[in-house]
């Protein structure tokens, strides 16, 4: 059928002139009666036309002769809304009028179409329709000129108020002025059209100015164009005066104004630092996932501060907030790395997760193991996570644990290679920070938890702290496993592939499976001791009489010590070599071999055996509480050392005066040694009775010069 068609029906479109474009009148066929030569037609051009009735016949001749144009097509009127695109409360308002309206319509439609009888029949139902005149003629027309259907009674608020027609008035517009605040500072007053300019130049001369607030720019907006006077100051100044009594423009006329065709929005992103652009206003149109297959690419992040823990031999001691590094696979998301310690941000932190990732997680506790497969639906048995794989890149940040010699020589041994994100660009890396964004959430609700919108009057986290590291730790093993097996990963393009497949569900488990079978992902294996002796940090070693000096623990070494590198009185320099060593564990340290791999294994001292098994960050929470009380000791040590000091002055003073008060100086005679004796014997009786010695006679006492312990230290 073309496109214009002389067989007229119900809802077509009938106008006159070569273009409905350029027609004056166009019209909608309503409804048609042949018996009685009746059609119903209204203007649907104009919003305020009545609907009206021709003759049928007289109709049909005008399309025929080509003097009106037919159409199927309906161009100018609104199309069909859906109940969805309205809201719930618009779309039960539109039936019930819906309802109210159409049996009155169709009932009556030649005396509504009638010019003479439209307002008497209107009358006479009115009490039945509750509504009066002028709205019946308003969903009579919207009724037919939309098309017979339910869009008709939809609310049109969008056009009340007249948007876009600026209104006139002597008096103010907008916010009445309080009868109380006439002339005050925030009522606002009448614009003129120049007033209006001039709050527009003001908004655009200083609202855009970097680290000026928009009250500010407000207040030099009414210094610049609304001052009332001018003083000259006795310095010959310039000062611009506004009188408080008299109206001034306020501040919403003054945004409303500057806005008006302008955006706050783009005002505040011109006002933004571009390190705020980058962070918050940047657009993210790209995506950062790669669909070669698992094992292409890692992102690796860390976090800290999520819950405060206690320390496992006393758990009223806070031992700090735990260290979480995550890796995880960019084309599965699935993680496959992980480190929980207790410090702060290094390579030996990020060895630990890269280790994890790269080698197989063959250390879970069996019980764990057991529960967690009971509990996922799994096989008992099953493995939870997948073999380790080395990936071809790593992406992380530009911290200090990714800049360094350490983290070079990772890709000089040809491990993989480092990919840096760009400052303030989280999307980058966008599924690692989502992981921790969800853990989070998730550790939010534990006691302990560090709330950065802490209510007031509640307990602050630590003091709810409850959780040691070794049961922190296992929390974030299962929340990493229930991540990897429930979490729906959202517009994934292979996901379609997984249903087809067979999965039931698009997890990060399912992903990494399938993608192993059906993608060319590039990740490789690798032995556990190669990957050892590449992740292992190193650091430089001393070696002394006591040993090979790493981490301020001593180790024994049989190569250094049959080249009598720990023999004493040498003279030889110190000599400084380097080892590896595993934070984990200070038992032993490793000497490194030429090519570069891991040589001979030195264990610790006898004298320092006692930190066999303990982690680095053990071993160092040992030596600061150690030093922490040595100092202390030191102090107290020190105020008794003082004190027993002046008791000794006081004793010395005591002989010297006596000795001076002497008229004869000091010196031997016949009688010393008699007197020597002398003192012996009774110092020999007072000894004896101190110490109970049941053969000697006790010492009198006034014959003795000392009756206490206390009197022959300190004195009478």
């Amino acid at each position: 059928m073309s496109e214009y068609d002389t067989t007229l029906r119900i809802n077509q479109i009938l106008w006159d002139g070569a273009s409905i474009e350029a027609a004056m009148r166009i019209e909608r066929i309503c409804w048609m009666r042949p018996d009685d030569d009746f059609i119903g037609l209204i203007n649907i051009k104009d919003l305020n036309a009545n609907p009206r009735i021709d003759s049928l016949k007289k109709i049909k001749e005008l399309v025929t002769e080509n003097a009106l144009q037919t159409s199927s097509s309906d161009q100018i009127v609104i199309s069909p809304l859906l109940s969805t695109d309205i809201g719930d409360k618009y779309f039960a308002r539109a039936k019930e009028l819906y309802d109210l309206f159409t049996p009155f319509f169709h009932e009556n439609q030649v005396e509504l179409f009638t010019e003479g009888m439209r307002y008497r029949v209107i009358k006479k139902n009115r009490v039945t329709l509750q509504v009066g005149l002028n709205t019946v003629l308003k969903y009579l027309r919207r009724y037919y000129q939309k098309g017979m259907t339910l869009d008709a009674f939809v609310p049109e608020y969008a056009k009340c108020g007249g948007a876009g027609k600026e209104r006139r008035s002597i008096k103010k517009l907008g916010r009445p002025v309080s009868p109380e605040n006439i002339g005050g500072y925030s009522d606002g007053m009448p614009l003129s059209k120049k007033d209006k300019e001039n709050l527009k130049k003001g908004w655009k001369k200083f609202a855009g100015v970097k680290k000026e607030t928009f009250q500010g720019a407000y207040e030099k907006t009414l210094k610049e164009f609304f001052f009332h006077e001018i003083r000259v100051l006795p310095n010959g100044k310039i000062e611009r005066v506004i009188d408080p009594e008299k109206p001034i423009p306020s501040f919403t006329q003054f945004t409303y104004w500057g806005t008006k065709k302008l955006s706050k929005k783009a005002i505040r992103l011109k006002k933004s630092s571009e390190i705020e652009i980058e962070l918050n206003h940047k657009p993210i149109m790209n995506s950062s996932r790669v669909k070669e297959g698992p094992g292409t690419q890692y992102q690796v992040d860390g976090t800290g501060g999520l819950v405060y823990l206690v320390a496992p031999w006393d758990e009223t001691k806070i031992i700090g907030k735990a260290q979480i590094y995550g890796v995880q696979d960019n084309y599965s998301q699935l993680v496959v790395g992980w480190s929980v310690v207790i410090d702060n941000a290094s390579y030996a932190t990020l060895m630990l997760a890269l280790e994890c990732a790269f080698t197989d997680k063959d250390d879970l506790p069996a019980d764990l193991n057991e529960e967690l497969c009971e509990r996922l639906g799994l096989p008992c048995g099953s493995p939870l996570m997948p073999k380790g794989v080395v990936c071809d890149e790593l992406l992380g940040d530009g911290g200090p644990e990714l800049v360094g010699e350490q983290s070079s020589r990772l890709v000089e041994r040809g491990l993989f290679s480092w990919a840096t994100a760009k400052p303030r660009a989280a999307n980058w890396k966008a599924y690692i920070e989502r992981f921790f964004g969800h853990l989070k959430a998730k550790l939010n609700q534990i006691p302990g938890a560090a709330d950065r919108y802490r209510k007031r009057g509640v307990k602050a986290p630590s003091e709810l702290a409850c959780l040691t590291p070794s049961e922190f730790k296992s929390l974030i093993i299962q929340a990493i496993i229930q991540y990897n097996h429930s979490y729906t990963v959202k517009d994934h393009p292979d996901a379609i592939s997984l249903a087809r497949a067979g999965y039931d569900c698009c997890t990060p488990i399912n992903l990494w499976e399938w993608g192993s079978r059906h993608r060319s992902g590039s990740g490789r294996s690798y032995p556990k001791t190669f990957i050892r002796s590449v992740l292992l940090p190193r650091v430089d070693a001393s070696i002394s009489s006591k040993g090979i000096k790493a981490n301020n623990l001593y180790y024994i070494s049989e190569s250094v010590n049959q080249l009598h590198g720990f023999h004493r009185g040498l003279k030889q320099k110190t000599n400084r070599i380097q080892v590896a060593f595993d934070p984990r564990d200070v038992s032993a340290i490793w000497l490194i071999n030429e090519d570069g791999s891991l040589g001979e294994v030195c264990l610790l001292t006898p004298a320092n055996q006692h930190f066999t098994g303990q982690s680095l960050w053990d071993v160092n929470s040992y030596f600061k509480e150690e030093t922490a009380f040595i100092s202390k000791s030191r102090k107290r040590g020190l105020s008794k050392s003082i004190s027993i000091d002046d008791a000794m002055d006081s004793i010395i003073s005591a002989a010297v005066a006596r000795r001076n008060m002497a008229s004869e100086k000091p010196s031997f005679d016949q009688d010393s040694r008699d007197n020597y004796q002398q003192e012996e014997r009774h110092h020999n009786k007072w000894s004896n009775e101190i110490t109970g010695s049941p053969k000697l006679e006790k010492c009198d006492p006034d014959t003795s010069p000392f009756d206490t312990a206390e009197s022959y230290f300190f004195g009478e």
